[in-house]
């Protein structure tokens, strides 16, 4: 039996797209880890040893012709998040380290007038039956493109450009893992018999760097972190003109794990052809893309629009 991939070889390892994309949820490296709090922040070998523990029920749920589920693969809840939490909690449901013992725990406290209000969610408690252990998991799978808004500040935004990678570790590390020391978190806790001796945060994607320029990563960035490239509409077939590859567009549920050529069962395009198609051509909105080769996945980037960026200070509305 195989062990544990490095990431960018599980097209050639797994049939299933899904098994895939849960094999890239425990196994793939962390955006962040802070090394002061490594038992909160773990780095990548600790993603690694949870993937190799996990690998035999990788292997039978990939040979599994039910798997995955109806009711798992059509989840109403649309969001790339709401994926990435659902392929977190099969794993934790299914590895016989773990005993998940709460997942979306809604931490209510009161206000004036008697009525409650929701101060915060605990993604997942869970039990670290290896360590005897019991934790707050948050989790959360981000997307950042490193930009230069013209202030000499580096920033990484989301390709809506609504979202920021330091905004996102402030929000993550003040509020989010905090919320188990409010009042209302430890009354249900203490409710539900859950003892709380750590918490961890999860937080997993890809930085997109600018093609063909110098850009230095976050300061909080680990550094086998997963990367890829942007670059305008008007710039990308250019660039990749004399590269023997193909090409398609990738649909959100195919942001996580490297892609096939068998997965969408549209046709990779040669770069020019692909370049001058209406889906990229004429897009609105930053197009995640995949560059392929035998098969599968080789490079990855963001095609954005030739207006697309950060309004300069004194611009924005």
């Amino acid at each position: 039996m195989p062990g544990p991939a490095a990431a960018g070889d599980e097209p050639r390892l797994w049939r299933s797209a899904v098994v895939r994309d849960l094999a890239w949820a425990i196994g793939s490296p962390p955006l962040v880890a802070f090394p002061q709090a490594a038992d909160t922040w773990a780095d990548s070998s600790w993603y690694q040893e949870q993937l190799a523990g996990f690998w035999p029920v990788l292997k039978q749920l990939d040979e599994d012709p039910a798997f995955p589920g109806e009711a798992f693969r059509s989840r109403r809840d649309k969001r790339l998040g709401a994926w990435f939490e659902s392929l977190l909690g099969e794993w934790l449901a299914r590895d016989e380290r773990y005993d998940l013992l709460a997942r979306n725990l809604a931490i209510r406290q009161p206000r004036k007038g008697g009525s409650r209000e929701t101060v915060g969610e605990l993604d997942f408690v869970v039990r670290d039956l290896a360590r005897d252990r019991v934790e707050h998991w948050e989790v959360a799978v981000k997307f950042y493109l490193g930009y230069l808004p013209g202030t000499g500040d580096h920033v990484w935004v989301g390709p809506g450009l609504k979202d920021r990678l330091d905004i996102k570790l402030d929000r993550l590390r003040k509020h989010q893992l905090a919320v188990p020391q409010l009042p209302g978190a430890q009354s249900i806790l203490k409710e539900r018999g859950f003892k709380l001796q750590g918490s961890r945060a999860i937080m997993k994607g890809r930085l997109f760097y600018p093609l063909g320029a110098g850009f230095a990563p976050p300061g909080q960035a680990v550094h086998d972190h997963l990367r890829g490239w942007w670059t305008r509409t008007g710039k990308f077939a250019e660039f990749f003109a004399e590269y023997p590859w193909t090409w398609r567009r990738l649909n959100r549920r195919e942001w996580l794990a490297p892609v096939s050529d068998s997965d969408s069962g549209k046709d990779a395009l040669p770069v020019g052809e692909f370049a001058a198609g209406d889906d990229l051509k004429n897009a609105a909105w930053p197009r995640m893309v995949a560059a392929l080769a035998e098969g599968v996945e080789v490079s990855r980037g963001f095609v954005v629009p030739d207006n697309w960026g950060v309004p300069a200070p004194g611009n924005s509305k």
